[in-house]
């Protein structure tokens, strides 16, 4: 026995249809904004403290760059879900946050270690 269903010709599955393609230069400014902003703010701190001296003023950097990194995941999840939807987008956007927030916690330890010598 066959199935009486048949899809209507004109219209293909919707797994041929390609996915238009993502901006990468998008793509890469917002995988470095967050880290460069803490940087950045770490460079800001370490100029108007006291030179040579570890201060607790190189903690405000991370507020920015949470901040940043907040801004950086909600478009990031905005431009993904043209291509990813469901579960895949959830641990897309996820993983981004996660590693965003690793990288950007090792530059700031990075950069605090740089501006104390």
């Amino acid at each position: 026995m066959t199935d009486p269903y048949q899809p209507p010709r004109d219209q293909g599955a919707p797994w041929t249809h390609t996915a238009r393609p993502l901006s990468r230069g998008v793509l890469w400014v917002l995988l470095v904004t967050p880290p460069f902003s803490v940087v950045l703010a770490n460079l800001v701190i370490g100029w108007s403290g006291h030179a040579g001296q570890y201060s607790l003023g190189f903690f405000d950097a991370l507020p920015v760059g949470l901040v940043v990194l907040i801004v950086c995941q909600v478009l990031f999840s905005r431009i993904m879900r043209h291509r990813y939807r469901g579960k895949s987008l959830v641990l897309l956007s996820l993983g981004y946050l996660a590693g965003e927030m690793v990288i950007s916690l090792a530059v700031w330890f990075g950069s605090c270690l740089l501006f104390v010598n």
